[in-house]
């Protein structure tokens, strides 16, 4: 294998409620350098969108499905003209429901030359050219993170290979959880370093984080409150002589979520930490201030807006914040997982414990030759 770059974006969340896809569509542009040859990103060999490309279902008729189209049609556009290929990873399926599609209809719409492809299912992709092995695991594709795993481990059987040099993943490991009250289904992280030679990068959670060879990009641009710090995604290279690399590339034009604690009692000094604090934010920033309940800052609440007629405030008191970390420690967070036709086979044998090993491969091939069969066209061409 040769060295190999690569860049990692992903939770992009096209049409978020609060960012708006207009101006996430916006950072992308400015990200890769209006898709010029000035871009950083000209001489790589991949792009990935690792997962949430989407954050809900878009309607034909919203303007922000043009905004889309025309980030997706520059995209590939730019991965044409510099031999560069996208991968398109499925992320949680109530945001990205199957429409990261689009991205091979684009591609074929615009009859590029481009390889682009979406990702839909756990699976092992080998890049010839490249001499590269990818594994991919969409998330929630099966009803746990256990069963996930040994999907992994029969399709790397099937497949005779006991490693893969990177994998691309929608998810969470339990490092990233470890200081967040609650229980969640998460990988393991030591199983799935032993699987990949180079780096795994992971989508999901929007805080980019590192565990040994485990990348978390964190989302590309600030969505909420509580992701204040620096977002954008990771430049990977890889090498066989073992000097890998990574690098965070910022997403400098990333939306404002700020938050000021109060640390005056008095209104007329708290006004004054408010318009230091807020010189030169842009317009449709988001702030939110905090600070006890009482404090006379939240009783002058319409004349800050007043002043700030294009900013979106919003308060937190610090009362209120105590409740919400107590009401959530030790609470069990449940996660419906859905079921899909990538899913619901596997779904179903989980629940089937007591057969024997062939009896369970019988049910199981006859389970997929049913869906099979009820997925067929009635009226066959």
């Amino acid at each position: 294998m040769r060295k190999v770059r690569y860049l990692c974006i992903s939770d992009i969340h096209l049409g978020h409620s609060r960012t708006s896809t207009k101006d996430i569509v916006q950072s992308l542009h400015r990200y890769f350098d209006d898709y010029s040859n000035r871009s950083i990103f000209s001489n790589i060999d991949i792009i990935f969108i690792v997962g949430d490309l989407f954050d809900q279902l878009i309607d034909v008729s919203s303007h922000t499905l043009y905004e889309i189209l025309e980030f997706l049609i520059r995209l590939i556009g730019f991965c044409e003209r510099h031999h560069i290929k996208l991968r398109v990873l499925e992320g949680t399926p109530s945001h990205d429901r199957q429409q990261s599609r689009i991205v091979e209809a684009v591609s074929t719409i615009k009859k590029t030359t481009a390889d682009v492809k979406w990702i839909k299912t756990l699976s092992v992709e080998f890049i010839e050219d490249l001499e590269l092995s990818i594994l991919y695991v969409p998330d929630e594709y099966t009803s746990s993170t256990e069963t996930t795993l040994q999907l992994v481990k029969d399709l790397f059987r099937e497949k005779e290979i006991d490693q893969v040099d990177i994998a691309q993943m929608h998810g969470m490991f339990t490092y990233q959880m470890c200081h967040i009250p609650g229980r969640y289904d998460t990988h393991d992280e030591s199983v799935y370093l032993g699987m990949v030679r180079h780096f795994i990068n992971i989508g999901h959670i929007h805080t980019s984080s590192h565990y040994e060879r485990i990348l978390a990009q964190g989302s590309f641009d600030r969505l909420a409150h509580g992701e204040e710090e620096p977002k954008g995604g990771m430049l990977m290279t890889i090498r066989d002589d073992g000097l890998d690399s990574y690098e965070f590339i910022e997403n400098q034009y990333a939306k404002i979520f700020k938050t000021i604690e109060m640390r005056y009692g008095d209104l007329e000094r708290s006004l004054n930490q408010i318009d230091r604090q807020l010189k030169g934010i842009p317009n449709e920033s988001y702030v939110r201030i905090k600070a006890h309940k009482l404090h006379p800052i939240f009783l002058a609440f319409s004349e800050i807006k007043k002043r700030y007629l294009f900013i979106h405030f919003s308060k937190l008191s610090l009362e209120e914040e105590q409740i919400q970390e107590n009401e959530s420690t030790g609470n069990i967070d449940y996660v419906a997982v859905e079921i899909r036709p990538e899913n619901i086979v596997d779904m179903i044998m989980e629940e089937i414990h007591p057969l024997q090993e062939n009896d369970r491969k019988k049910l199981k091939d006859l389970l997929v030759g049913m869906q099979k069969s009820s997925s067929e066209p009635m009226y066959p061409s």
